[in-house]
């Protein structure tokens, strides 16, 4: 008689059929049946039966286990899937998913887990939505284990995911400078001056020149800026992407730059499948301004009122040099100031006192150590204030935090998940 594997996949069954001892370790022959639809939906039914037949016999129904629990898992968390669950203190949202499954019941991705989408502030009205995604999840209790030391990586994109020696970012620089010359009709030869002057007082040159009057759209800005880069100096980089998916935790990008050249580094690198979400330009400063929570607060931090143009770029450098200069307002709301690090911590949902901070800007890793974070220096060999890591390089991220490597291999110990692992990626 066929197997309720076989049957549900409306194949040919025999007395040494592969599939058969995969499934007796569940009870009933409608959930052998539900258990084998759903993974050879998620996987191929050829891929199924690739999986199955490469390994030994008295692994397979292990196999078989690792596979529905990984296929939930992936579902329910597309970025990290059963491994980000047991890592998070989460995997009672697995085995929910996988009771769920066996009963016939359909899952789907918990909204926060979702990967890759650019992170927007809450809606009130959406505040009280169910994080569960199936029956069973209603129910659970959303808990974390206190046990890891960490569960977020935040990530800085520019000369932090890439090195500064690629060239990126000193020809972003050259864009601005020429912004200022051929748009705003700046002198050529104090552009250069006032670009450095500007990012060093307010973060970025973009945020200086809001803040001493100048007035230009922003996404004008940023096409100009941006448009003109050649991307593809960026090369694809496999190891850093092993090491980012090796790693079952939240990956969240935080940065200053707008979405579409943050999109465009990440696919040139071939990291795009890697974060969770992205806090950009555009989460922080959108532009209805009571889409930020507690816009009203964030705006009396950073300044909303516009300022008249300095009566030349001469007095604006003069003054930045003056000790206890008062420098105007911006209304953009950057790194490395304050109020951005509290929008996008409460905008991701970060816990700042488990999270890792990776940036190149010393300034930004200052202001997110008083925050709470702790912090990683990228490209830097020597620690210094406010820096809790030194990376010369991000490929060195696992040598430098033994921590992280040792709760993976601990992961990876578990037998039901060794396999998968392995074998699939995100």
């Amino acid at each position: 008689m066929s197997c309720n594997g076989c049957r549900v996949l409306r194949k040919g069954c025999s007395e040494n059929c592969i599939l058969r001892p995969c499934l007796q370790w569940i009870d009933s022959p409608e959930s052998q049946g539900h258990a084998t639809v759903f993974v050879a939906k998620f996987f191929g039914r050829a891929g199924l039966m690739s999986f199955i037949s490469s390994v030994p016999p008295n692994q397979r129904p292990s196999l078989f286990q690792s596979l529905l629990f990984e296929a939930c898992g992936r579902t329910v968390k597309p970025v990290n899937g059963a491994v980000g669950l047991l890592w998070t203190g989460n995997w009672h949202l697995c085995q929910a998913a996988v009771q769920t499954v066996l009963r016939g019941g359909a899952l789907r991705s918990i909204p926060e887990f979702l990967g890759g989408a650019v992170l927007t502030p809450p809606d009130l009205d959406e505040a009280s939505e169910a994080e569960a995604t199936c029956s069973d999840m209603f129910k659970l209790s959303h808990h974390q284990d206190p046990n890891p030391k960490y569960d977020c990586l935040l990530f800085d994109v520019d000369d932090t995911l890439y090195p500064l020696k690629s060239g990126l970012s000193a020809e972003c620089t050259k864009n601005i400078i020429e912004y200022m010359i051929n748009k705003l009709g700046m002198e050529e030869d104090k552009a250069p001056e006032m670009c450095v002057q500007l990012y060093k007082d307010y973060g970025t040159t973009m945020a200086g020149l809001k803040a001493i009057g100048y007035d230009f759209d922003y996404d004008d800005y940023h096409s100009f800026v941006h448009g003109q880069l050649p991307y593809e100096i960026l090369k694809p980089d496999p190891i850093f992407k092993k090491i980012l998916q090796s790693l079952p935790i939240r990956k969240v990008i935080f940065s200053n730059a707008n979405k579409e050249h943050i999109a465009n580094v990440l696919g040139r690198l071939g990291l795009e499948d890697c974060f969770e979400g992205v806090v950009c330009f555009e989460t922080l400063n959108p532009l209805n301004k009571t889409d930020i929570p507690d816009a009203k607060a964030a705006l009396e931090l950073n300044g909303s009122k516009s300022s008249t143009i300095r009566s030349t770029v001469t007095d604006f450098i003069n003054d930045s040099c003056e000790t206890n200069a008062e420098f105007p307002k911006t209304p953009i709301v950057c790194k490395p100031f304050e109020d951005a690090f509290e929008l996008a911590l409460k905008i991701a949902k970060i816990n700042p006192q488990r999270t890792l901070f990776f940036d190149d800007s010393i300034r930004n890793l200052q202001t997110a150590k008083l925050m709470g974070l702790h912090t990683v220096w990228v490209g830097h060999s020597n620690l210094t204030k406010g820096v809790d890591y030194a990376l010369e390089s991000i490929h060195n991220i696992k040598e430098a935090l033994p921590e992280l490597c040792e709760a993976i291999e601990k992961i990876e110990d578990i037998h039901f998940l060794e396999k998968v692992a392995i074998e699939t990626s995100a």
